[in-house]
């Protein structure tokens, strides 16, 4: 009982104090819930960082939440430490619906290794079968692993995407698992994994910037 009060706690002071890396730039504002941006600004900030056309189409309409113990989290384009993003998120929220299953995926659209590769994303966390927002009794099909990018490129961008699944899916991938970090998360692509099982366009997004962390 102790154990649960010290979480609820820290819990609820980590979702008082808010990230102040957010950047100049950002539609967002620290007094509001990023659950509850609007599509215009959600819109507005793909396009300024370019996530709009690099990696999307088009906007989503909602925002995803993404949470780190540390209390920090994606606001559409602030930078956060590598060395906190190498841990895996303890939460994750969307305007979901608790009968329906949904997939969330985190990948990273600076990564493209090879000019000879057909896609220029990697992949750090695939979580499908997601019932309501709970990721952790989803399925996992790739294992988090956190962003580390390479010494010199600066700040690189990682997006989360959320999509609404027709039903439960019985997913034909390969498991990736933690350890992995070579040819089974590069080469990928979330609008091809997104058309091979029928989940159409993502509803939910959100994402942040990161570089080399020399401590890391």
């Amino acid at each position: 009982m102790k154990l649960h009060i010290t979480f609820v706690w820290l819990f609820l002071t980590i979702r008082l104090v808010k990230l102040t890396e957010v950047p100049l730039t950002s539609t967002w504002y620290p007094a509001f819930d990023v659950l509850l941006r609007d599509p215009k600004d959600i819109e507005t900030d793909l396009k300024r960082w370019r996530i709009i056309p690099d990696l999307l189409d088009e906007a989503p309409k909602e925002a995803v939440q993404v949470e780190w113990i540390e209390g920090l989290e994606p606001l559409f384009g602030n930078e956060i430490n590598s060395t906190i993003t190498k841990r895996e998120p303890f939460w994750t929220c969307w305007n979901s619906n608790e009968t329906e299953f949904y997939t969330m995926i985190f990948t990273g659209i600076d990564e493209k290794l090879k000019a000879q590769t057909s896609y220029g994303e990697k992949q750090f966390w695939i979580v499908g079968n997601i019932r309501d927002y709970e990721f952790l009794g989803g399925e996992f099909l790739t294992e988090y692993m956190g962003p580390d990018p390479p010494e010199g490129k600066g700040l690189l961008r990682y997006v989360f995407l959320v999509y609404r699944q027709p039903d439960k899916i019985q997913f034909k991938e390969k498991k990736i698992s933690a350890k992995e970090d070579g040819s089974l998360r590069t080469n990928f692509s979330s609008k091809a994994f997104a058309d091979k099982y029928n989940l159409g366009k993502p509803l939910f997004v959100n994402f942040f910037r990161t570089r080399h962390a020399f401590n890391s």
